[in-house]
């Protein structure tokens, strides 16, 4: 857990790493965990603050062992837990107060181990030391860099970081151009462009399209749009299927099929 944005330096996040088993491997980047975002000030205000999550592929994990010399060994994790969060949004809340406390006491941003007990169910902190990286970074410094080659893809997963693909919007960050609403379009800044006297026709047709869908269908499709491209295909096949599954059979999916069956509105859908 680090009490800022590693990527960024955002101090107003906090990133939680989980994965099954013991740490070392999410350390070691031999696993890709899963990742939480929480944002400080909505967490201090007393509000569900996490504002991102996105599933880790898990496949395996360090446990310890009870045969041989050493004291750990390597396991597979079974495949209904690679498609499930480690922690819950209740755990991953409480983690993130407790980050920031020792933030707040020590003064820094800070690198925070944490543990949880699959016996007792508690959640443990069992290091915590300061944030180096984007602490010792010089903001008046802007770092860019250049893919001069491709190759062919050997591997996918989460980046180590965002050293290529940010050219862009650096570009328009110093530069503080405005851009005219069809660049803005071309370049994907924008979804859509409509002129003045139709903004807040379209932004009302857009609201009232969204709402029409189930809250929690909205919720899920999120986290398959944030956790699917992470994935190979013999892993986001199955956790797309079992996203849909357990949708239809929640209180929110048997009410949208009956409505559908009876020809009437859900009873999420105000008029």
């Amino acid at each position: 857990m680090f009490t800022l944005d590693t990527e960024s330096g955002f101090k107003d996040m906090i990133l939680i790493n989980g994965s099954w088993g013991l740490g070392e491997y999410v350390v070691k980047g031999i696993v890709t965990p899963d990742e939480y975002k929480v944002f400080k000030p909505t967490l201090r205000a007393g509000y569900d603050a996490i504002i991102a999550k996105r599933l880790g592929s898990k496949e395996k994990k360090l446990i310890y062992s009870s045969e041989g010399i050493s004291p750990t060994k390597e396991a597979v994790v079974v495949e209904a837990d690679r498609h499930r969060y480690v922690l819950n949004d209740s755990q991953v809340l409480r983690l993130a107060k407790w980050g920031a406390i020792i933030e707040e006491h020590y003064g820094r941003p800070m690198d925070i181990e944490w543990a949880f007990d699959g016996e007792t169910q508690e959640l443990y902190i069992v290091q915590a030391r300061p944030e180096t990286v984007q602490a010792r970074r010089d903001i008046n410094t802007l770092e860019e860099y250049v893919l001069l080659e491709k190759g062919k893809v050997l591997c996918q997963g989460a980046s180590v970081g965002a050293k290529i693909g940010a050219g862009k919007a650096r570009e328009f960050f110093i530069s503080g151009e405005r851009l005219p609403a069809d660049q803005a379009y071309r370049i994907g800044l924008v979804d859509r462009v409509y002129p003045d006297d139709k903004l807040d026709e379209e932004v009302d047709k857009l609201v009232k399209t969204v709402l029409s869908s189930g809250p929690q269908a909205i919720k899920m499709a999120k986290e398959l749009i944030a956790n699917v491209p992470l994935m190979p295909p013999d892993q986001f096949k199955p956790y797309t299927a079992e996203m849909i599954a357990a949708l239809r059979k929640s209180d929110e999916g048997q009410e949208g099929m009956d409505a559908f069956l009876n020809k009437r509105k859900p009873n999420w859908v105000i008029e």
